[in-house]
C-alpha cells in the first residue's frame, strides 16, 4: 500500500465538523433534551394528580360533610348556653331540682366566673341534703336541664344522725355564652 499524503486541509475539515458537532450537542441537543424530560416528569406528575382526582373528589366531600355537621353540633351547643340575664333562672331551676328529687338545698354559691373568647365559666357550689334515692335523682335532674353543666367535683357523704341521709357536695360549672364576643 502506498503512504497517501494528508491533506491539511482535510483534517481542518474534519476538526471544524467535530467542533461543531460538539457545539451542537453541549448547547443545542442536551439542554433541549434536559427540558424534554422535565416536561415529561411534570406530564407524569399531573397524570398522577388527574388519576386521584376521584379520590380527592370524595375526600373533599366527606370534610364538606363533617363540618357541615360540626358547625350544626356547635350551633346547637350554643343555643344551649344561657347567657348572663338567664343565670339567676338557671340557679333557682337547680335548687327546683332539688325540691323535685325530695332532697334539700342546704347551699348555692355561684363563684367568680372565668372569661374564655367565647364563653364563660360560672362555678357554683351546690350542696343538698337527702337520702341515696333523692340524691340520685337530684343528679339525674340536673343532668336532665337544657344548659351545659359540668359536674368538677362530687362528694356524697353520710349524715351521722339518723345514717340514712346524705349530703352531697358538688362543685360545679356552668357554661354560658360570653354575651361580649357571642353572634
Amino acid at each position: 500500500m502506498s503512504n497517501l499524503p494528508v491533506k491539511r486541509g482535510s483534517w481542518l475539515v474534519t476538526l471544524a465538523l467535530a467542533g461543531g458537532g460538539l457545539a451542537y450537542l453541549f448547547f443545542s441537543f442536551l439542554p433541549i433534551a434536559r427540558t424534554i424530560h422535565a416536561l415529561h416528569e411534570e406530564i407524569r406528575s399531573r397524570q398522577m394528580f388527574a388519576a386521584q382526582t376521584p379520590v380527592l373528589t370524595a375526600t373533599t366531600a366527606a370534610l364538606r360533610k363533617q363540618l357541615e355537621q360540626t358547625k350544626s353540633y356547635v350551633a346547637e351547643n350554643r343555643r344551649r348556653l344561657p347567657d348572663g340575664a338567664r343565670l339567676p333562672e338557671l340557679g333557682s331551676r337547680m335548687t327546683k331540682q332539688a325540691d323535685l328529687a325530695g332532697a334539700h338545698t342546704t347551699h348555692f354559691e355561684p363563684q367568680t366566673a372565668k372569661e374564655l373568647a367565647d364563653l364563660r365559666l360560672l362555678p357554683v357550689v351546690f350542696n343538698a341534703h337527702g337520702g341515696y334515692p333523692e340524691i340520685c335523682r337530684l343528679l339525674a335532674g340536673l343532668e336532665s336541664l337544657p344548659e351545659r353543666i359540668w359536674v368538677e367535683e362530687m362528694r356524697i357523704e353520710p349524715v351521722r344522725e339518723n345514717g340514712k341521709d346524705a349530703e352531697c357536695s358538688l362543685k360545679l360549672t356552668v357554661f354560658a355564652a360570653n354575651s361580649e364576643n357571642s353572634d
